[in-house]
């Protein structure tokens, strides 16, 4: 962790080290509670905004890879992952229990969840094309009928409304929101993105 806009960096408390790869890191909104996932399904808590950490789960010998995890306005924790894998804890990660998605999700990989500002619509998108979405704040998911082949790796929503997914070889597709067709953007590279940030001007900017 850095306490100096990132200049210097600390290594955070963490109860058990695992030699475990970390995926994703999310904060509340408040900034101080959070968690980690990554592989063997491991699941980290914070409570003073990252200076330490708690494991609450982990599971060597059948725990696939948590890719994303988020936290919905109602207060749950949700984290997605390897093979449909999907969680919901009530009880800021004390407890876990397999969160609801469609059948047609089966064994594929999903790789983020994302929010909208006002945390009412959330995405999550995945391998093969998967993109599930929620329109009451996380509490129910619909698949989008595949407009895509490939994997997504991120996505962002767009201040008018609308979303970014983005992912394997340079494929990025945008939408003006609701039952509006998925476009495909034009790129300059093939190159596959991982992140993004959106810029005051409104611009956005894409890694990979």
């Amino acid at each position: 962790y850095s306490t100096d806009q990132g200049k210097r960096w600390l290594p955070a408390k963490v109860s058990d080290n695992r030699q475990a790869l970390i995926n994703q890191i999310s904060f509340a909104a408040d900034g101080m509670e959070g968690m980690a996932v990554g592989h063997e399904g491991w699941i980290l808590h914070t409570t003073d905004g990252g200076l330490s950490w708690q494991e609450v789960a982990f599971d060597e010998k059948n725990g696939e890879p948590l890719m994303g995890v988020a936290r919905l306005p109602s207060g749950a924790w949700i984290a997605v992952g390897a093979f449909g894998r999907a969680l919901r804890s009530d009880a800021q990660g004390k407890n876990w229990e397999p969160l609801a998605l469609p059948a047609s999700v089966e064994d594929k990989h999903m790789n983020r969840i994302v929010g909208s500002a006002d945390g009412q619509r959330w995405l999550i998108v995945g391998e093969r094309g998967l993109v599930l979405r929620s329109t009451d704040s996380g509490d129910t998911w619909a698949v989008i009928e595949p407009f895509y082949n490939g994997s997504f790796y991120n996505a962002l929503a767009l201040p008018n409304g609308g979303w970014l997914a983005y992912g394997m070889r340079g494929n990025v597709f945008h939408t003006t929101g609701g039952d509006a067709p998925w476009i495909a953007s034009e790129m300059p590279v093939q190159a596959s993105f991982y992140g993004h940030s959106l810029r005051p001007d409104g611009s956005i900017v894409l890694v990979g």
